[in-house]
């Protein structure tokens, strides 16, 4: 409608003294339509919300699960799961424990699981691909392993990039790699107290680059921050490792430790048990720093190229 006579001629008039009101009928039925629309929206976003309620992780397909052990069951080639918060587990042998030859990838989204369980935190068997990255992983202190891989017809390969990882049960380590079983620690952090050991490479093989290992307190062998059992190999990379009793140890079942560069430091370095199998043990050493003593038996090998010793490392 527009306002006959004085300055507003000719222009729009909002002010509701309208011929017949039809503009203003008009007018509130359109923000009764915007108000009903409004409504609808924040109602899907409610039933949306309400679908989400009690979620931890969810695939990248949009599929959400109660429990994080469901999205590693439903997971496919090439997924990714990705945490919705941070998780804790408090009954059962472990938090996860994967049995299969999918690959597909973990995303933590830099949210904790904490594994207030009995065996481990994570438990990988089979001969997939899996990756876990960009969180926190943390073992109570019942578990035995933060993670833990086992070929089964095949090789599993587990990668931990950009991770934290806590372990604090003696006579345990964080990083545990059995027959068949191939992990790659990259750009992790692994910190073990209460003479929990950093990594075991018992029958596989770990790969770690520039990751920072602390290891404190004293309980037996196991507190180490790296060692080698029943012919498993270990190569270093990078990195910083600092322990209290031992820095890279060879158990009396034998292995391999290839260091090709980090600084190390320890009581004990370097240590190499005389193997009681037919597995030898040895340790390479291309490049490096290394802070404390060395104890190398005497039916052991010692190979060294390079790298720098505050003590001297011969026999």
């Amino acid at each position: 409608a527009l306002v006959k006579g004085g300055p507003l001629e000719g222009r729009p008039c909002f002010s509701g003294k309208t011929s017949g009101g039809i503009k203003m009928k008009r007018f509130w039925k359109k923000a009764l339509a915007l108000t009903m629309a409004l409504s609808m929206v924040l109602s899907l976003c409610v039933m949306s919300a309400g679908a989400q309620e009690g979620a931890v992780a969810q695939l990248d397909n949009g599929q959400t699960f109660s429990t994080l052990q469901a999205a590693f069951d439903a997971a496919q080639d090439g997924n990714t799961i990705t945490l919705l918060g941070n998780i804790t587990v408090s009954e059962g042998n472990n938090a996860v424990r994967y049995d299969g030859g999918k690959s597909f990838t973990v995303d933590f989204a830099g949210y904790t699981v904490t594994a207030n369980t009995e065996n481990a935190a994570f438990v990988i068997v089979g001969n997939g691909n899996i990756t876990m990255k960009n969180g926190t992983i943390t073992a109570g202190p019942d578990a035995y392993w933060t993670v833990g891989a086992q070929g089964q017809d095949g090789t599993i390969t587990t990668t931990i990039d950009n991770m934290t990882l806590n372990n604090s049960k003696q006579y345990a380590v964080s990083i545990k790699a059995f027959t068949g079983s191939e992990i790659n620690v990259i750009n992790t952090t692994v910190n073990s107290t209460n003479g929990a050991g950093g990594t075991e490479c018992a029958g596989g093989t770990v790969n770690i680059t520039n990751c920072i290992y602390n290891q404190s307190g004293t309980y037996d062998h196991n507190s180490t921050n790296v060692a080698v059992s029943n012919g498993g190999t270990v190569n270093i990379y990078s990195g910083t490792f600092a322990a209290e009793p031992y820095g890279l140890y060879v158990f009396n079942s034998g292995g391999t430790i290839n260091v090709y560069d980090g600084t190390f430091s320890a009581s004990k370095v370097l240590k190499a048990d005389n193997s009681t199998t037919s597995n030898p043990s040895v340790i390479n050493i291309e490049n490096g720093d290394f802070t404390g003593t060395c104890e190398i038996g005497d039916k052991s090998t010692l190979s060294i190229t390079g790298g720098t010793f505050s003590s001297s490392p011969l026999k």
